[in-house]
């Protein structure tokens, strides 16, 4: 049993983890054409779901997962006020 599997029982085992692409927020702002701070405001409030890196010299790293950046550019995404009136 590897590591990941004895501290989380429902996390697959290593070798069936995924490696997804990490986006920068200016890459997402970019992509999505908003601006940055707009990003960084949706991963603060939790609208967006962060992948926070280990921190260099005082610095918060965060990172967007190539899944999570796809479902916010598919119907699938509700924004947060949506999800609160249903």
């Amino acid at each position: 049993m590897d590591s990941a599997s004895e501290h989380d029982p429902a996390a697959p085992p290593a070798s069936e983890k995924k490696e997804y692409r990490l986006y920068t927020l200016s890459e997402v702002a970019g992509i999505l054409r908003v601006d940055r701070a707009t990003v960084r405001r949706w991963a603060k409030e939790g609208v967006l779901k962060v992948v926070v890196l280990p921190q260099t010299g005082g610095r918060t790293v965060l990172r967007v997962s190539e899944p999570v950046l796809q479902v916010l550019m598919t119907d699938q995404y509700l924004p947060v006020e949506t999800v609160k009136d249903l």
